[in-house]
């Protein structure tokens, strides 16, 4: 894809309207890389070459108008650890999922088939993003998520509005015995919802689902819920899929307004 090509980004309406966020997940069309990571790779965690990276990322802020300087992100290491930030961090975090309450901080996660969830209370004024792996999701990462939230910042569960952004879908997300086992564990009473078995012992997994039970039971309300409805592996010409063998990631981004 060439560089002059328009940057695609899914909105959810749910957030949008508000218009107290300004809220999107990236296309992978748009930017300067090539090869595996043709061509709007956002991640600076890749081996893609930093000034196309770079070049990407100008982009983007020209595009949403952001400002540059004011983005928060972490290294992702598919676990369960959660940072409030109130400033731009001197050193680089190590999280999978961020909160702040500070207006024009832009909160930005990478993604190429794991889950974007992203949290926004209206009355509270306080959002989270969050990158939700396998890992991640048998950790409760999103039931954290929402404790913090509840517990630090005040909010109430039933008012938050949460989206769960383009991710690998049931359709595609075949995994074997380690996370079988580990869904099973987490998810006792809902495996039938969650793996759909294979004889050949491995089994599809519904990455969305397992963490839309983990926001019912956390008392987020079921219409403040919405699903981007987009797998990242049957759309590879629109988004990163890892399945796929891309190696460039997309960006969720949440800016409270």
């Amino acid at each position: 894809m060439n560089s002059n090509q328009e940057i695609n980004i899914y909105r959810s309406e749910l957030f949008n309207k508000t218009g107290l966020v300004k809220q999107g997940f990236t296309g992978r069309r748009g930017g300067f890389s090539s090869g595996n990571y043709s061509s709007l790779n956002l991640s600076i965690f890749t081996a893609d070459e930093p000034n196309r990276v770079r070049k990407n990322r100008q982009k983007l802020c020209q595009v949403l108008n952001f400002n540059e300087e004011a983005i928060v992100q972490a290294q992702q290491v598919h676990g369960t650890r959660i940072e409030r930030v109130s400033k731009v961090p001197r050193q680089l975090l190590v999280a999978d999922a961020l909160i702040t309450s500070q207006k024009g901080l832009v909160l930005m996660a990478y993604f190429a088939d794991c889950l974007p969830l992203f949290f926004f209370d209206p009355f509270k004024k306080v959002i989270a993003l969050v990158h939700a792996g396998w890992r991640g999701t048998v950790g409760k990462l999103t039931t954290k998520t929402i404790k913090v939230l509840v517990e630090e910042y005040q909010c109430s569960p039933e008012d938050l509005l949460v989206d769960c952004g383009p991710h690998i879908g049931v359709c595609h997300y075949q995994v074997g015995l380690e996370v079988i086992s580990q869904v099973e564990k987490a998810f006792p009473q809902d495996v039938p919802l969650l793996l759909n078995k294979c004889k050949t012992g491995k089994a599809y997994f519904d990455l969305a689902q397992a963490n839309v039970i983990q926001l019912l039971k956390s008392g987020v309300l079921r219409g403040n819920i919405s699903l981007a409805g987009l797998c990242t592996f049957c759309h590879s010409q629109n988004f990163f899929s890892h399945r796929r063998g891309a190696l460039g990631r997309q960006a969720a981004f949440l800016e409270l307004l």
